[in-house]
């Protein structure tokens, strides 16, 4: 799911930006540079400090998102453009972010990288191909914005509970064993 919102939100924003706000050419290639340059910024360890921010302004970002959708012919299109590359950063970053961080250990990235990649083929097939023949109208991208805030949500590092372990069971010895 990690893997299939951003590849299909990508189609999807690309499709909204190229079909019903602008018809110009190469518009395809900022949401396709956008989506690359996510991965650079999550799995570089020098900018993985970017993750905890776009998590946290993945819900405004998805918000933002419906703007353009609603709000064809209304604003100018510069900005509904603006609108939906950034909003489509922060949440590729944000579900790319989890992603890097579930990485495993070098045994078994063969595994990850291919259920990643199967990810991205499944959410460009939503899009292009399940989409279209489905949905009447576009609804794929007000799907995938939803999907995002799900797998964002259902993705998230378990909390702490205000009584923690320790508290529980008493303190821990030295020799680590337990209290009885």
């Amino acid at each position: 799911v990690l893997a299939a919102v951003p590849s299909g939100l990508l189609a999807a924003v690309t499709n909204l930006v190229a079909t019903d706000l602008v018809s110009a050419p190469l518009l395809w290639v900022g949401p396709l540079a956008i989506y690359l340059l996510t991965f650079v910024l999550v799995f570089s360890p020098r900018l993985r400090a970017v993750i905890p921010v776009a998590v946290a302004l993945a819900p405004v970002a998805v918000t933002l998102l419906w703007v353009p959708l609603g709000s064809v012919g209304a604003w100018p299109v510069a900005p509904l453009v603006l609108v939906a590359y950034l909003g489509f950063a922060v949440v590729a970053t944000a579900l790319h972010g989890r992603l890097a961080d579930d990485r495993p250990d070098a045994r078994h990235l063969t595994e990850f990288y291919l259920v990643l990649s199967a990810g991205g083929v499944i959410g460009g097939a939503f899009v292009g191909i399940v989409a279209p023949v489905a949905f009447s109208g576009i609804w794929e991208f007000p799907i995938l914005l939803v999907a995002a805030l799900v797998a964002l949500a259902w993705s998230a590092p378990p909390r702490a509970t205000s009584t923690s372990e320790s508290a529980t069971r008493g303190p821990a010895r030295r020799d680590g064993a337990a209290r009885r």
